[in-house]
């Protein structure tokens, strides 16, 4: 249109094996020659990217998930403890769990993460979780606690604190670690595509 022209460049992306599409706005200078003035629809392209990536990494994770699922189960409880202070009171989680390796394998290692959750099932609190003392034979489970400070002036804390009795306890495994050396892991970024 004249000096002003709004060209589409498409954007393959190899992790994705998809192709997105960006509008330049570019404007015609004295010497013949273009200069991109603004790309018009970043934000949309951005959103679109991201969305993907999102849909691409579920996809990806969910025979990973169904393997350590099925890996590796647990059971738990927690309890919530204070030192009784009249004056300044300490909180405290107490998570107790017990945790079946369903597999024929030795397990070494595994990662997991422990989410508090509210009545609404917002995640209040969590923490990542190690275990590394020893290998969990096939079939056989072991039992493990954990300790979870609270402060009681961080309000998703301190709705734990004031009805800890409508709260729920989620334990997902993240990483499991064979004896023989092979990792099961959850993605958390797309694997780089080798040309």
């Amino acid at each position: 249109d004249g000096n002003e022209s709004i060209v589409s460049i498409k954007i393959y992306n190899k992790q994705l094996t998809k192709d997105f599409n960006i509008k330049v706005k570019m404007t015609k200078l004295d010497d013949g020659t273009w200069k991109l003035r603004e790309i018009s629809n970043l934000v949309d392209f951005l959103i679109e990217l991201d969305k993907a990536e999102k849909a691409k990494l579920a996809e990806l994770n969910k025979p990973i998930m169904e393997e350590l699922k099925n890996a590796l189960s647990s059971t738990s409880t927690m309890q919530l403890r204070s030192d009784g202070n009249p004056f300044f009171a300490s909180y405290w989680l107490e998570y107790d769990f017990s945790i079946k390796n369903s597999t024929d394998k030795d397990i070494t290692k595994f990662y997991s993460k422990v989410s508090v959750l509210g009545p609404n099932g917002k995640i209040l609190k969590s923490n990542n979780l190690r275990y590394d003392l020893g290998t969990i034979k096939p079939k056989s489970s072991v039992k493990l606690s954990y300790k979870a400070n609270l402060n009681q002036f961080i309000d998703n804390e301190k709705l734990i604190i004031d009805n800890p009795a409508d709260k729920k306890l989620i334990v997902e495994i993240s990483s499991i670690i064979y004896a023989n050396g092979k990792e099961v892991k959850i993605l958390d970024k797309l694997p780089e595509v080798n040309e």
